[in-house]
């Protein structure tokens, strides 16, 4: 590399300053995270299979209005509602204003 190239050198640093995340850290989120994963698990066994079908559409779509569900899963527009609030109940569900429509709701999976 020459002196006048563009790169950006890496920061030095000192030897007492660890370098990277210990293994029991990286255990530790794994664990919370495995936890987290479970939990939704368990939560999303309970509901009924159309709450599990819209649950896996936005999983895949992303954010959808209800209309968006209704076209992507062939579910009519009663039982989508219906999924919607029991995923909301379980709070697995987010629900924001379409910035497009106001009249819209965009629905998302909980994070």
């Amino acid at each position: 590399m020459s002196s006048g190239s563009t790169w950006r050198s890496l920061p030095e640093f000192s030897k007492n300053e660890p370098r990277y995340r210990s293994e029991t850290t990286y255990s530790i989120y794994f664990e919370e995270v495995l936890q987290t994963v479970s939990s939704a698990k368990q939560r999303l066994e309970d509901l009924p299979p159309s709450a599990k079908l819209v649950h896996k559409t936005l999983e895949f779509e992303g954010e959808c209005t209800q209309k968006e569900l209704v076209t992507e899963t062939r579910l009519s527009s009663r039982t989508v509602r219906y999924a919607i609030s029991r995923l909301e109940e379980k709070e697995l569900l987010e629900q924001r204003v379409s910035f497009r429509d106001a009249r819209q709701k965009l629905y998302s999976l909980a994070e």
